[in-house]
């Protein structure tokens, strides 16, 4: 059942009704009924059971209610329905301890009893709980909401599972429910008996439920789903450990402003270690000690000084990184990400950590040091130097503007010598050479090919002529600028060649940079690390229909 399409169509045809209808009473309640089905539809989607707002206690605000009534009342009318034609009991005992049933009535309140269920988990978004069970001291309840046919997140199955655990450890009963006790119920079901007995496979557990309860089904999104989890590491019964490694001078200090609200977030999954740090030696060393430690995720909370120092300790180990972009530009996750990534969140950060995929994606080494980004010589290495702290605290991203302009109005030319993979040296005359993993659409510099694809197992080189005058210079930044828009090579001032080993001789020690950071050396000698660290990414949704 295509469940988003669905209601989609039913929106449409309701507002359509309304052409032909002369009454406007009655063209009002369609025109309402249309737009709460599609704004339903578009829910089902993006697989955002938030829409309907359902609060810890399993109520749903009034507003809600108001707005979505006709929604509402059409699935209450078919549960109703479908309750009473279903032969199945409501509540099945599935195992030890363990029950599966529908949508929770009055009439089931006996039933519980009798039974000595002492913790209910609903997994509905769009019922409420009944406050006998919500309110009640006896009776412990979750709320983890989840659309129907649909499938909880990474972190909600990851929450479920440790609520049911800590339940059956204190020798507590539990029942969890959805609205017919087949789909989302059984799914949660199967992922903590599939926890406690990790060398079966997924269909002998479901098997050992329908010898039970014979119409409980898990649809094709809901199957692929939870042995993704399976396979990611998420049906674990202990809460899993990260650490946030958190610079509280980046990007003028957003850490102090919302740490207390970050660390409440993850803490509803994780425990939670924090550490504060300016210096990237000691956040390299505190993400050491964390590997070592063996956490589940660190998390830089910083720009990409800090994310690039954390990054470090986690190349070529299976620990993921994970990123809260704090800083002014956030180079990285834009590259990785997108644009969208310049307006992310703290809450939709958050989600990334709780809910994202571990994508495994190219580093390279330069000197010895870690370069997630880009090494440049030149122009980005003057530019970094024009934007200080001080500046960016003041102006943001326009401090790197103002420092691309001022060097290209500098227009200082360097003569290098420079090795290709086991191409033959050559001496060039530059005024800019960046040589880039990945690099956002708005690092000029880098996009001598178009934005650079960080999982290619290449690095982009990519260096600029010298012009005889500065008009020039800022000529040859346009030209890169809209090669980066074509995704195409396009003018005279640009050079560009992928390779997978760059090495550059200086005549005299010379200033570059690493990811924002400034070094010295005669020499750089930049290898490309394939697929070498493991970053949580936003996941993508599964659109296969049910």
């Amino acid at each position: 059942m295509i469940v988003g399409p669905l209601y989609a169509l039913i929106g449409a045809a309701l507002i359509l009704v309304t052409v032909w209808t002369p009454w406007l009473a009655l063209d009002v309640l369609l025109l309402w009924s249309g737009i709460a089905f599609i704004a339903v539809s578009f829910a089902y989607w993006r697989n955002q059971p938030r829409l309907f707002r359902k609060r810890y206690t399993g109520q749903l605000p009034t507003l809600i209610h108001g707005l979505f009534a006709p929604f509402f009342v059409c699935t209450h009318l078919y549960n109703r329905w479908a309750r009473h034609r279903d032969t199945e009991p409501a509540i099945q005992k599935i195992a030890s301890g363990l029950y599966v049933g529908a949508r929770l009535t009055r009439h089931d309140l006996n039933y519980i009893q009798t039974q000595g269920i002492g913790g209910i988990l609903d997994v509905t978004a769009e019922f409420e709980s009944l406050n006998s069970f919500s309110a009640t001291r006896e009776i412990s309840y979750l709320s983890v909401p989840v659309l129907d046919h649909a499938y909880p997140s990474r972190s909600q199955l990851m929450r479920a599972l440790q609520w049911i655990h800590q339940q059956r450890m204190r020798g507590e009963t539990v029942v969890v429910h959805c609205a017919l006790g087949r789909g989302r119920s059984v799914m949660v079901a199967a992922a903590y008996l599939w926890a406690l007995e990790p060398d079966k496979n997924l269909n002998s557990v479901l098997n050992s439920i329908r010898s039970i309860r014979p119409k409980a089904q898990l649809n094709r999104r809901q199957f692929r789903a939870l042995s993704r989890f399976q396979q990611d590491g998420a049906l674990r019964l202990d809460r899993p450990i990260a650490w946030i490694i958190a610079n509280p001078a980046a990007g003028g200090g957003k850490w102090q402003k919302h740490k207390q609200y970050i660390q409440d977030y993850l803490g509803e999954d994780y425990r939670v270690v924090v550490h504060h740090t300016r210096h990237n030696r000691r956040t390299y060393q505190l993400a050491c000690r964390a590997v070592a430690h063996h956490a589940d995720v660190v998390i830089a909370a910083g720009g990409d000084g800090t994310v690039n120092a954390v990054a470090r300790a986690l190349v070529n180990t299976d620990t993921p990184l994970g990123v809260l972009p704090l800083g002014t530009a956030n180079a990285l996750c834009h590259a990785l990400w997108g644009i969208k990534s310049k307006f992310l969140s703290i809450d939709a950060a958050c989600e990334v950590i709780l809910d994202g995929i571990p994508n495994r994606i190219d580093t390279a080494r330069c000197n010895g040091r870690v370069a997630l980004l880009v090494v440049g010589v030149g122009f980005e290495q003057q530019m970094i130097r024009y934007a200080a702290r001080e500046q960016k605290n003041q102006s943001g991203q326009w401090a790197y503007l103002q420092g691309l302009l001022g060097a290209a109005n500098q227009n200082a030319k360097m003569t290098l010598s420079i090795r290709i993979d086991k191409q033959p040296s050559q001496t060039i005359e530059t005024t800019s050479m960046v040589i880039a993993n990945a690099a956002p659409m708005t690092t000029l510099l880098a996009q001598g090919r178009g934005q650079p694809n960080h999982a290619d197992g290449k690095l982009d080189v990519t260096w600029l002529t010298p012009s005889a005058t500065k008009t020039g210079a800022v000529l040859s930044l346009a030209e890169l600028a809209l090669t980066s828009l074509l995704d195409t090579p396009v003018g005279r001032f640009t050079h560009h060649q992928q390779a997978t080993h760059v090495a550059v001789r200086f005549p005299h020690t010379t200033d570059y940079v690493i990811d924002g950071e400034i070094y010295r050396d005669r020499k750089l000698d930049i290898r490309i690390q394939p697929r070498s660290l493991s970053i949580l990414s936003p996941a993508v949704e599964d659109e296969e229909t049910e």
